[in-house]
């Protein structure tokens, strides 16, 4: 027990460190100078507080409040209808900000600080558009809380809840193995590929117009039945796979594939080894839209896309099984749930 409590206040120390380091580039001297450091200091006691009442917690109360907490946020966001189907709005006096969105794995959230503020979640630099309002998007398995951190005219941390998913599971056993593990003759043009993928990703375009578009409500990027979704995973042979980070709307090779929100194309490429004709469409300040197993790319790198344009085809090639438009979002290097931002499927 103590070797965990050690432990566990080491990983607490050091998630304060990483906090103080994601602004101290910055000068600032006097009042604002001691508001900061006390800050941190009550960050840190209130992490080291927490960590020892959890060792003292009892396990099966834990696992209850995990398993009541998991049915609910999967209700939630089956019944999600777009963005604003969960409206987070911090009830706190101590707050630094409200939010608001979807405060789940998978969520993104909206919030607003005084221009020229600073923000960092979970030791990630958030940016901050010019009128001070920012996104932030919440990873598959994002832990119950996270940490929000606001540098303006004084330093502000706010600690984030958020709900957990119950994700469907699949085990499948006797996959001979040459179909789990890729041929060593593909290993350098799979890097090679990925490369591609994250130098696409890590652009920064600054185009508050597309975030505004994406937050007012974004549309299907194809019209059909739902035939996989975010978070899913399969266990091949007893070895994990990775998750399914996309939404997957089945429908015939050569189906047109069409801009869910506007964005500026920063990869378009016919022919991946995982994911064939794939797209990314850029919406603005680390948030992507991507497009896998396209028959065809209609599109060029350095397009500018409106909501509506046709960017592909939908086909079955790369690692696929069948014809299908896999769309996926991202922002920074958190991977978040297309189907949030959307109203429910129309009916074909």
């Amino acid at each position: 027990m103590e070797k965990n409590a050690r432990r566990q206040n080491r990983s607490c120390a050091n998630r304060a460190e990483g906090i103080s380091a994601a602004f101290g580039a910055r000068d600032v001297t006097g009042a604002k100078w001691r508001s900061r450091q006390a800050l941190l200091v009550v960050l840190v006691g209130a992490l080291l507080g927490a960590t020892s009442a959890g060792l003292r917690a009892d396990v099966g109360d834990a696992d209850r409040a995990a398993d009541s907490v998991a049915e609910d946020a999967s209700e939630g966001a089956a019944e999600s209808t777009g963005i604003g189907a969960i409206d987070s709005k911090s009830s706190s006096s101590d707050s630094c900000v409200a939010l608001s969105g979807n405060p789940l794995q998978g969520g993104l959230l909206w919030g607003q600080v005084t221009p020229g503020s600073t923000v960092a979640f979970d030791d990630m630099a958030v940016p901050v558009l010019e009128d001070g309002s920012f996104v932030i998007g919440v990873g598959r398995d994002a832990p119950r809380s996270q940490t929000l951190v606001i540098d303006g005219e004084e330093m502000c941390v706010q600690p984030v809840a958020i709900s957990q998913r119950d994700y469907r599971i699949q085990r499948v056993e006797g996959v001979p193995q040459k179909t789990v593990t890729p041929p060593k003759a593909q290993l350098e043009r799979i890097q090679r590929e990925r490369a591609l993928v994250a130098a696409a990703k890590q652009q920064r375009i600054e185009r508050p117009d597309f975030l505004v578009a994406v937050r007012s409500g974004m549309q299907w990027p194809a019209v059909g039945p739902i035939s996989g979704v975010y978070g899913s995973q399969r266990f091949y042979n007893g070895t994990p796979g990775s998750p399914h980070y996309g939404v997957d709307v089945a429908v015939p090779t050569g189906h047109p594939v069409v801009a869910p929100a506007p964005g500026i194309v920063t990869l378009a490429e016919p022919d991946l080894f995982y994911s064939g004709g794939t797209v990314i469409l850029d919406h603005g300040y680390g948030l992507s839209s991507s497009f896998l197993h396209m028959s065809a790319v209609t599109v060029a790198v350095g397009d500018e896309l409106a909501a509506g344009d046709l960017l592909g085809r939908v086909g079955a090639t790369g690692r696929a099984t069948g014809p299908h438009i896999d769309w996926r979002m991202s922002w920074l290097n958190q991977r978040v749930d297309p189907q949030l931002l959307v109203p429910p499927m129309p009916t074909p």
